[in-house]
C-alpha cells in the first residue's frame, strides 16, 4: 500500500471540529492566520435581561465575583430539572456581521458551579438556518469554549464527526475546548448572524453555569498542526498519550493477558438462572422461550425457565461497524481491481495500512454505500479486527466471540441488544435480540425529513413480500433458538415528531400531494376519506376546502395554511392508519415464521416519534422500543409509557468522553471515564424504577473508529472497549456494581 502515500507536502490543522488544510504550504509563516480583532458581543457589565438576553425555562441572575472572567459581573444561569428544552438566548439589536474578521470563531467563558459535569448544547443561527454543537464542562471547571464560524474548509464533510481541538498556544484562548458539531448547517452566513442559544435537555439534576465574555475571535496566529498521519498502526490518535494506549504488539498482548487472567477467576453474578433470570424470585410459567407478563404491577420479561428477567446489555456488538474509509477505491469494485486514490485527504490519515500480502490485509472491506462523507463508496479497513488478529492469531474470530461472552457474564449483563453479530446466535450462554432490515423494491413515502431513508409504503402489496423475504433470511440464522429474546425490525424510521404539525403530519401531507395511481398509500387514504365522507362536498365542508371531485383529489392535494378542526383529526387518522398497516403486516409475517420470538418494534428515535405511530406499535408489538439519548428517563417518555401500559425497552443510550484519545464523546457525554460510569448508573436507576420498562441497551460495544465509521463518520467514545479491545475499567466497575444489585432493585420486596 505504500504506492498510495502522497508525494507532496500536505499540512493541516484542526479548528473546533473542522479540519483546515493547505496543500503545498511549506512556509510556516505563510500558513499563519492574521489576528484581526476580538469583538465582544456580551460582557454582562451593562446589559440587563431585557437587552438581548432572554431565558426560556431557566433562571437568570447577574452576579459579581462568582466565576466571571471579564470585568466584575457575569451571568448565572440555572437549568432546572425538566425534560423540555431549557435555554438562554442572546440576540443582537441588529444582525451580527463578522465578515471583516476573516476566519473566526465564537467563544465564551464558562464556569460549572454544579456537582456533576454539564453537557451544554449551543445553537448558532443566521436568518435562514442554524447549527447545533455541544461541549462537556466538568464539575467545577472554568475555561473557554469555542466554535468556528468560518474557515477554509468550513462545511466540508470529511468523514469524521469530531476532530482534535486546537492547542492553547495556537488559538490564544484560556484552556480552549471546542463545541463539537452535532447537527444542522455546517455553513452559516457570517453577515447575518441573529441568535446564539445555550440549552440543556433531559437532565436529571439541576445545573448551574456562569457565562462571561461572549465574543467572536479571529483565528489567531499559530503554525498548522501536522495531522499526517492522524492515527498509528493500531488506529489510535498519534497526537496524545493516555492510560491504556498501546505502543507495541508486546504491550497489546500484555494488557490482554492480564484481563484473561481476571476473567478466568470471575464466574459472573450469582443468583442468576441459566438464561440470566432471577432465581431468587418467583417461578412462573415456563414456555421454553422468552415472553412478557405483568407481575405485581410491573411489566417483565420471563425467561424460558419461568424466571423474571430484565434485559440489560450492549447493542451493536458486531464487527461491521468497526470499518473506516481508507480513501482508496477500485475501478472494478466487484473484483477489487484497479485500486486508485479517491480521496487524498482520507488516505493520508493513516500511518500504516497493510500491504496486499500482509496477513492483516484480510481486514480490508468495501462500503458500497456511504451515508455521509467525502466518498460515496470505497475501500474500508477495520483496525479493531486487525488488533484482535494481533492479540489472538488466526483464530481471532472465535477467540473474540468467547472473550466477549466471558466479559458479558463478568460485567453482569443479561443480554446482547440490537444488532448482535450472528456469531453470537445460538451461543448458549448469553441471550440476545436479533434484527431484520426490510429490503426489496416496494414503494416508499416521505415525511419531509427522511434522515436515514424514506418510509415504507405498507399499502403496496410488494411490501408484504419484502417483509416476508427479510424475515425468512433472519429465521434461517436464528433457527428457533430459545436464547433469542425477540426481533427488532428496521430502526429509527422517519415517522415525524411533535415539534410542529408540519413535522407530525409530514408523511400525510406529502402523501396527499401524490397521485393515487402511483402511490398505494395515497390510494388507501382516498378510500378511507371516501368511506368517512361519501361525497367530496362533505369533505370540503369538514376541511374548508374547494376540491372539485374525488378524481381531482386523487391526482394530488396540496395542504396549505393552519391545520385544525376536522382536517387535523383526519390527518391524525391517516397517519395512524399508515403506522398500523406497517406494524400489523410486520407482526403478522413475523409470527408466521418466528412465532416463538417477541416482536420488539422498530426502535423509535425521539426525533422520529408521533403519538399515532406509538399507538400503532403498542397495538401490534409484543414490546415497544425507543432509543433515548438523555441523562435518564424523561417526563415526556414516562407519560407515554404510562398511557400505553405496554412492556417497553430502551434500545439505545450512551455516554462518552474525550480523555482517552477520542475526538467526540457521542450524543450524550461525560467529563471523563469515571464520569461515564456515574452517568451510566444514574441512567439505569431511572430505568429500573419504571414499571413499563423491561430493559435498556447501551450503544455500543466497541468505540467507533478514530477516523470515523464507514457509513457516516461517527467517531464516538461510546464503547465499553477501545479500538485496541482494551476495556474501560472505570465504566465497567460502575456497571458491575449496579448489575449485581439489579434484580433486588427491580423486583425485590
Amino acid at each position: 500500500m505504500r504506492m498510495f502515500m502522497a508525494e507532496y507536502m500536505f499540512r493541516s490543522r484542526v479548528v473546533g471540529g473542522i479540519l483546515l488544510f493547505a496543500i503545498g504550504c511549506t512556509n510556516q509563516q505563510a500558513c499563519k492566520a492574521e489576528v484581526v480583532e476580538t469583538r465582544v458581543l456580551f460582557d454582562f457589565e451593562e446589559q440587563e435581561p431585557t437587552n438581548g438576553i432572554t431565558g426560556d425555562a431557566v433562571r437568570l441572575e447577574w452576579v459579581e465575583d462568582a466565576g466571571g472572567t471579564s470585568g466584575k459581573r457575569a451571568l448565572k444561569v440555572v437549568y432546572p430539572v425538566e425534560s423540555t428544552y431549557k435555554k438562554v438566548v442572546f440576540e443582537p439589536a441588529e444582525l451580527w456581521d463578522v465578515r471583516d474578521m476573516g476566519y473566526c470563531a465564537l467563544a465564551v467563558d464558562l464556569h460549572n458551579r454544579s456537582a456533576e459535569s454539564v453537557q451544554l448544547f449551543m445553537t448558532l443561527a443566521d436568518t435562514n438556518q442554524s447549527v447545533t454543537a455541544h461541549a462537556n464542562i466538568a464539575a467545577g471547571q472554568s475555561g473557554t469554549f469555542y466554535y468556528d464560524i468560518t474557515g477554509p474548509n468550513t462545511g466540508l464533510d470529511l468523514g469524521m464527526t469530531g476532530w482534535p481541538g486546537r492547542p492553547a498556544e495556537e488559538i490564544g484562548l484560556n484552556h480552549p475546548e471546542p463545541f463539537r458539531y452535532a447537527w444542522g448547517a455546517r455553513v452559516l452566513d457570517p453577515a447575518a448572524l441573529k441568535q446564539i442559544g445555550f440549552y440543556q435537555t433531559g437532565i436529571l439534576k439541576e445545573r448551574t453555569l456562569i457565562f462571561d465574555n461572549l465574543r467572536v475571535v479571529s483565528n489567531p496566529n499559530g503554525d498548522a498542526a501536522e495531522l499526517n498521519p492522524l492515527v498509528d498502526k493500531f488506529g489510535q490518535y498519534v497526537g496524545e498519550d493516555w492510560p491504556g494506549k498501546v505502543h507495541s504488539e508486546k504491550e497489546l498482548g500484555s494488557i490482554s493477558g492480564k484481563e484473561m487472567e481476571a476473567l478466568a477467576q470471575d464466574s459472573g453474578v450469582k443468583e442468576r438462572s441459566r438464561f440470566g433470570g432471577w432465581v431468587n424470585g418467583p417461578k412462573l410459567e415456563a414456555t421454553g422461550f422468552f415472553r412478557t407478563e405483568k407481575v405485581d404491577g410491573k411489566w417483565a420479561l420471563i425467561d424460558p425457565e419461568g424466571y423474571l428477567f430484565f434485559a440489560t446489555g450492549i447493542a451493536n456488538c458486531r464487527m461491521s461497524n468497526t470499518y473506516t474509509v481508507t480513501g482508496v477505491d477500485y475501478e472494478n469494485a466487484a473484483e477489487r481491481k484497479g485500486a486508485y486514490i479517491a480521496s487524498e485527504f482520507r488516505r493520508n490519515l493513516f500511518a500504516w495500512l497493510p500491504e496486499a500480502d500482509d496477513p492483516l490485509a484480510v481486514h480490508y472491506g468495501y462500503a458500497g454505500h456511504v451515508h455521509s462523507g467525502p466518498l460515496k463508496h470505497g475501500q474500508t479497513f477495520s483496525f479493531y479486527g486487525a488488533n484482535l488478529h494481533r492479540k489472538y492469531g488466526d483464530d481471532w474470530r472465535n477467540r473474540w466471540r468467547d472473550v466477549t461472552l466471558d466479559r458479558m457474564k463478568s460485567w453482569g449483563f443479561t443480554c446482547f441488544g440490537n444488532w448482535t453479530d450472528p456469531a453470537f446466535f445460538g451461543n448458549g450462554r448469553v441471550p440476545y435480540f436479533a434484527h431484520a432490515w426490510i429490503g426489496g423494491k416496494h414503494k416508499r413515502v416521505s415525511s419531509g425529513n427522511d434522515y436515514w431513508t424514506p418510509m415504507h409504503d405498507p399499502f403496496d402489496p410488494e411490501f408484504t413480500e419484502s417483509v416476508r423475504a427479510s424475515l425468512a433470511r433472519l429465521d434461517a440464522q436464528v433457527k428457533d433458538d430459545p436464547w433469542c429474546i425477540g426481533i427488532f425490525v428496521e430502526n429509527e424510521l422517519s415517522w415525524g415528531n411533535e415539534n410542529s404539525d408540519a413535522s407530525r403530519f409530514g408523511m400525510v401531507i406529502h402523501t396527499l400531494g401524490r397521485e393515487a395511481e402511483s402511490c398505494p398509500a395515497k390510494a388507501a387514504f382516498v378510500d378511507m376519506l371516501k368511506e368517512k365522507y361519501s361525497t367530496v362536498q362533505a369533505l370540503n365542508k369538514a376541511w374548508n376546502s374547494t376540491i372539485a371531485s374525488w378524481a381531482e383529489f386523487s391526482e394530488g392535494f396540496s395542504h396549505e395554511g393552519a391545520l385544525d378542526g376536522e382536517r387535523r383529526a383526519d390527518f391524525s387518522m391517516l397517519s395512524e392508519a399508515l403506522a398500523e398497516e406497517y406494524f400489523r403486516i410486520v407482526n403478522r409475517e413475523l409470527k408466521k415464521v418466528m412465532p416463538n420470538h417477541l416482536f420488539c418494534g422498530s426502535r423509535f428515535a425521539d426525533w422520529g416519534m408521533t403519538p399515532e405511530a406509538v399507538r400503532a406499535a403498542a397495538k401490534y408489538t409484543d414490546v415497544v422500543s425507543y432509543n433515548l439519548y438523555k441523562e435518564g428517563l424523561t417526563d415526556s417518555l414516562r407519560k407515554v409509557l404510562k398511557e400505553m401500559d405496554r412492556p417497553s425497552v430502551l434500545g439505545e443510550y450512551h455516554f462518552g468522553a474525550t480523555d482517552r484519545g477520542m475526538f467526540h464523546g457521542g450524543i450524550r457525554t461525560a467529563a471523563d471515564q469515571k464520569g461515564r460510569g456515574l452517568k451510566y448508573r444514574n441512567y439505569m436507576m431511572s430505568v429500573i424504577n419504571e414499571p413499563c420498562l423491561v430493559g435498556a441497551h447501551w450503544f455500543q460495544y466497541v468505540d467507533s473508529p478514530t477516523t470515523g465509521r464507514a457509513i457516516d463518520g461517527e467517531n464516538y467514545n461510546s464503547g465499553f472497549v477501545s479500538i485496541t479491545d482494551t476495556p474501560y475499567s472505570e465504566l465497567i466497575d460502575s456497571v458491575r456494581k449496579l448489575n449485581r444489585e439489579l434484580y433486588l432493585m427491580r423486583f425485590g420486596r
